[in-house]
């Protein structure tokens, strides 16, 4: 059940995967870096090369754990891969990011390519609001798919689970399920659908 999320359920991501990310000869690196410290924990790096020289850039936050690392053009009508990470912390997993980033030419010639974010989670614009009589979100996942024939490639279906105030953590009451579809014009995953749902125990 999504409701139960852990680290241990998903697995862990540790190997680097490599693509051709900007149409250049040159592939680049997708890492899920470990950062040292006290509790290691692992960010999402690319690595690149820029006028000849070494170059890289930070895409992700600092979490426990990367459990999802994909690279693969998901959108029919862009020209390159993108990249769909979800990174988690805490013993429930219930605490973490989820983000689709594409790495796109620098704004001038010559300029060095730039990480855009076109799917962020949680943020403002992402985050769904408490349904009614709920008190609290306890977990998250999300899944790329194909659900929607109005939209090209996979879509991103995101799921939120909420618990009312006799809910332990474990055993949500509510899901609320999203659909964000890739709009050209905005080069951004935007919503198009969500449905909140009692569950029924």
């Amino acid at each position: 059940m999504l409701a139960l999320l852990a680290v241990p359920a998903f697995g862990e991501v540790t190997q680097t995967r490599v693509a051709n990310l900007d149409g250049d000869p040159d592939l680049e690196q997708v890492i899920p870096q470990e950062v040292p410290g006290i509790y290691p924990q692992r960010r999402i790096v690319i690595s690149d090369t820029c006028s000849g020289a070494p170059y890289a850039r930070v895409v992700s936050s600092e979490q426990d754990a990367a459990v999802v690392l994909e690279v693969s053009n998901f959108e029919d009508i862009t020209p390159r891969p993108e990249i769909f990470f979800d990174l988690r912390s805490g013993a429930g997993a219930r605490v973490g990011e989820i983000g689709i980033v594409s790495w796109e030419d620098g704004p001038t010639p010559g300029a060095c390519p730039a990480p855009r974010s076109l799917f962020r989670y949680p943020s403002r614009r992402t985050r769904g609001r408490l349904p009614k009589k709920a008190v609290a979100r306890s977990s998250f996942a999300a899944v790329l798919r194909d659900v929607s024939k109005r939209h090209a490639g996979k879509e991103l279906r995101l799921y939120e689970y909420y618990v009312d105030r006799d809910d332990p953590l474990c055993c949500a009451s509510f899901r609320r399920t999203t659909d964000f579809g890739y709009n050209a014009a905005r080069d951004l995953y935007v919503k198009f659908r969500t449905r909140v749902k009692r569950i029924r125990r």
